[in-house]
Order: structure tokens, then C-alpha cells, then sequence
């Protein structure tokens, strides 16, 4: 159920050109077939900017993949004309963290608990592009 408001949202977010969910796509060598990896996924917040959020399977992590695409469509973003990148991760998401840090992105401020957001019950940690 879960997955498919997920979907859902994606959706309206595509039909409305209020964000995008796309696929990461990974393979270990250059012969190798590609493999769904994750996830990434991006929503404007306010007028040019925009809230992205990023998911991979565990057996991707720890392979950069999330850091490079994290890169790579921060700067497609800001060549397209959105002025800021936003990520809300939850304060004990150590993993995601450093995925921020090392893509450039720096610590904005905490959020206290929020009931607003269901898929966030936890205090968040917001970083900032550039």
C-alpha cells in the first residue's frame, strides 16, 4: 500500500511538472547487465527549488552509486535553472548523511519531529545545494 501512494504521488508530481521519480540503474563491469539499484526522486518545494530524496537496495550501498547520482542531477538541476537543492534526512540515517556530505551538499538546519510527514515520524536533518 505503501509503495503504490508512493507511485501514486510520482505520478502527480510527472502530469503536474511538479518533480520526477527515475530509476538507478547499476552494473559492475562494463559487460555486465544492468541492475535496478534505487531510486531517486525530486519535488519542487517552492519556485526553483526543489526537494529530492534517494533510495538504494543494500546490496548497492557502499559503492558510491548514490553519491554520483546524487552529483550528477544536482547539476543537471541547477543548469536547468532551479536555484536550490534540498534533502530532509532523518537524523539517524547515517548512511544517507554521508551520501550529503559527500556530494557537497551542507547542513542547514534540523526539523523537530513532524507529524505532518508520515513517511518521517523522526527529526530531520535538511541539507542544502549549493
Amino acid at each position: 500500500e505503501e509503495q503504490k501512494a508512493f507511485l501514486q504521488k510520482c505520478q502527480f508530481r510527472l502530469h503536474e511538472r511538479t518533480g520526477f521519480a527515475a530509476a538507478i540503474w547499476f552494473r559492475e563491469t562494463p559487460d555486465a547487465t544492468h541492475q535496478h539499484a534505487g531510486t531517486i526522486t525530486a519535488a519542487t518545494v517552492a519556485p526553483n527549488i526543489v526537494e529530492m530524496s534517494y533510495w538504494l537496495a543494500e546490496s548497492y550501498i557502499g559503492k558510491g552509486i548514490a553519491t554520483r547520482t546524487l552529483r550528477l542531477i544536482s547539476q543537471r538541476l541547477l543548469d536547468s535553472g532551479i536555484r536550490q537543492i534540498q534533502l530532509a534526512i532523518a537524523v539517524g540515517n547515517k548512511p544517507s548523511r554521508a551520501v550529503a556530505d559527500r556530494a557537497s551538499y551542507r547542513l542547514d538546519h534540523i526539523e523537530a519531529n513532524d507529524a505532518t510527514h508520515s513517511y518521517s515520524p523522526t527529526a530531520r536533518i535538511v541539507y542544502v545545494f549549493p
